[in-house]
């Protein structure tokens, strides 16, 4: 990828590594699989366009099931005909739409022999796939059918087959079969297995008939590509020992190659598998490269599981057990791309960190602390992505030659431009901000807060974790569209047409005098807090906006009102919607329903028993304590239910029934 820039870390002494890291062009690994049995596979398959997320979350939903439709095209993929599968035309079976999306896919595959229609002719694309289909496919794929069918064809002559090649190597047969079914993280298995498989090819036709096993592989015949195994002795300028290697090079043992397709990010000092393109005639680039298998003891503790990193030692929750891991000194330890120090060795809140033993005397901790931008617009002379929120823009420019950094959207590589407001863009920032990784996902939801916990809410009946660095409050009842980061956590919130949900008690309001008079208005928020908030150089009053001071502190009124407000990403106040007063439910409009006094409360029922109607209090109600006797903000709270006594009586004004 010539036009994204490679930075390589440079370090002051060799005995702090640096993973030197070189931007590249791969294909982002969805966290679903990071730190899973399938995320080997998971990053291969996607390197090599075989097998990626879905186009709409970027997850790779392992334990999802898996269609015929796209079992066919990983086994088309695997042949290295993509290409063929694209400007394949018309469909070769009646339940095949010429729109479908793997309309191409299943045509090549059935030109190619890998997959067969049912007795009636139909491929039935969209049904679920059968392990024993599955593993047929892929044995096909690989030129065993010969010997499947002299071991009695299908189903049992083709898992023979997928045995003895070592194609089902490591695939869980017990959940692979379950409901009759596979899963994809099973089926990624499969396709990984047969990279590296020897082909059976004929080599005698006619009475001659004959098969044999060749020198050759799917990675080999299709991919130009070759697995090359050993330990990263250098990155960039960083290296184990001695002099580093060029800014776009790897050292694999002795040998260096260029750094391509493949995520080096945390593989300094670790047992590789690489996955190496032959098709150049200089030198030789690196696809992908992953962890030997058991050639390194690795360990990656999402943040979420993370109970906390003191000094040289790293407590963390694995299922319902507290488990440590104990950091030598002079381990090494690497913040988002870039070598530190054991200093840097701390909770992070979203993420995750991966600690590798290789080595009898230290270790190498990997850690990738994320945050996220939520996109309100790029800023295209600069590169700068300005957040929703507040945070500082993001500077991706691409004239910088200081800085690099790559963005993946769908599993492909973009540039700012293509943001679009409301992306969420999740990255690994280094430290100096140069160094700058990120993948974007614009998955929402949209509904309203049915049930809230700590950092959890319910919307249509699904729970949802809220993003460490959301930094607004979502409270009960609000609705809207939420959007989703690359682990499915709420990023943002774009309120509905209905009205604010951001109850505030006015406390005061005025406006300053001087040149540049502001209003002011102190406000007591539905969370509790006390806090003094400045108008927007045009505020909005019940929908009508007004651009001085004066006019909208008149068209607000006095101070001892319920309100909702909205602000901007500098906290100023944007929007006020006074209530309607209507003994009508109108869930449209902020509305006081009533106002009574001397109302009793029955615990029993749960209900303020008012002459003008009964009202349920639940653990949604909001209520604002604001005591007659009392000017002083400070004798004012928010509270719950828990704030009524059984048998009291109290002065009520109820807003939005």
């Amino acid at each position: 990828m010539s036009n994204f820039k490679r930075f390589v870390s440079s370090v002051a002494t060799a005995a702090i590594l640096a993973s030197g890291i070189g931007i590249n062009s791969h294909a982002a690994l969805s966290t679903d699989v990071i730190g899973t049995d399938y995320e080997e596979a998971a990053k291969v398959l996607s390197a090599f366009e075989v097998m990626v997320g879905d186009g709409g979350t970027g997850m790779f939903r392992p334990n999802d099931p898996i269609t015929r439709s796209e079992v066919t095209k990983i086994a088309v993929a695997l042949k290295g005909l993509n290409g063929a599968a694209a400007s394949s035309t018309q469909t070769k079976y009646p339940d095949v739409r010429e729109n479908h999306w793997a309309k191409g896919y299943i045509n090549v595959g059935t030109s190619e022999k890998l997959v067969v229609g049912d007795d009636l002719g139909n491929f039935r694309p969209d049904d679920l796939i059968s392990y024993a289909e599955a593993v047929t496919i892929l044995v096909r794929a690989i030129g065993y059918e010969p010997q499947a069918q002299s071991k009695g064809g299908y189903p049992t002559g083709y898992i023979v087959a997928g045995n003895s090649t070592g194609l089902t190597s490591g695939v869980n047969v017990a959940a692979a079969r379950s409901g009759n079914t596979i899963t994809r993280g099973e089926v990624a298995k499969l396709a990984y297995n047969s990279l590296n498989i020897n082909l059976m090819e004929q080599t005698g036709f006619g009475s001659n008939e004959k098969y044999e096993v060749t020198d050759e592989t799917l990675l080999t015949a299709k991919h130009d590509a070759e697995l090359v195994t050993g330990k990263v002795t250098a990155v960039g300028s960083s290296a184990l020992e001695g002099e580093g290697v060029g800014k776009d090079e790897i050292m694999i043992n002795d040998k260096i190659y260029n750094i391509g397709n493949a995520d080096i990010r945390n593989v300094l000092g670790l047992n590789v598998d690489a996955y190496i393109s032959t098709a150049s005639k200089t030198k030789d680039t690196v696809i992908a490269i992953v962890p030997g298998e058991n050639k390194n003891a690795i360990t990656t503790i999402k943040a979420d599981d993370l109970d906390s990193v003191e000094e040289s030692l790293i407590t963390y929750v694995s299922g319902n057990k507290k488990l440590k891991i104990q950091i030598p000194s002079g381990s090494y330890v690497v913040y988002n791309g870039m070598a530190t120090d054991m200093d840097d060795l701390k909770m992070i809140e979203s993420g995750y960190i991966t600690v590798v033993e290789n080595d009898k005397n230290k270790k190498i901790v990997f850690i990738n602390e994320t945050e996220n931008y939520v996109v309100d617009e790029v800023i295209a002379s600069s590169g700068k992505v300005i957040d929703k929120y507040g945070k500082s823009p993001l500077v991706l420019d691409e004239e910088d030659e200081d800085t690099t950094f790559i963005i993946e959207k769908d599993s492909k590589v973009i540039k700012p431009s293509e943001l679009n407001e409301w992306d969420v863009l999740t990255v690994t920032q280094s430290k100096d901000k140069s160094l700058v990784y990120g993948t974007v996902t614009n998955s929402t939801v949209e509904g309203n807060v049915e049930e809230k916990d700590k950092d959890t809410v319910t919307i249509s009946g699904k729970e949802y974790k809220i993003a460490a660095n959301y930094p607004n409050e979502i409270k009960l009842r609000d609705e809207g569209i939420f959007y989703l980061d690359n682990e499915g956590k709420i990023a943002a919130f774009k309120e509905a047409n209905a009205v604010s949900k951001d109850y505030a008690y006015l406390v005061n309001i005025g406006t300053t005098s001087g040149l540049s008079s502001e209003l002011k208005l102190e406000v007591l928020t539905a969370s509790g807090k006390l806090i003094t908030l400045k108008a927007a150089s045009k505020i909005k009053v019940d929908g009508k906006t007004y651009s001085t001071p004066s006019e909208a502190l008149k068209a607000i009124g006095d101070k001892g009102q319920l309100v909702t407000f909205k602000t901007n990403s500098n906290d100023e106040i944007t929007e006020i919607k006074r209530s309607i007063e209507s003994e009508d439910i109108n869930e449209n409009k902020f509305t006081l329903n009533f106002a009574e006094n001397n109302v009793k409360y029955s615990s029993k029922s749960s209900k303020l028993l008012a002459n003008a109607m009964k009202v349920t209090i639940d653990a949604n109600t909001i209520v604002f304590d604001i005591p007659a006797t009392s000017t002083d903000a400070d004798d004012y709270s928010v509270t719950d239910k828990s704030f009524f006594a059984d048998g009291d009586t109290y002065d009520i004004v109820v807003y939005d029934v």
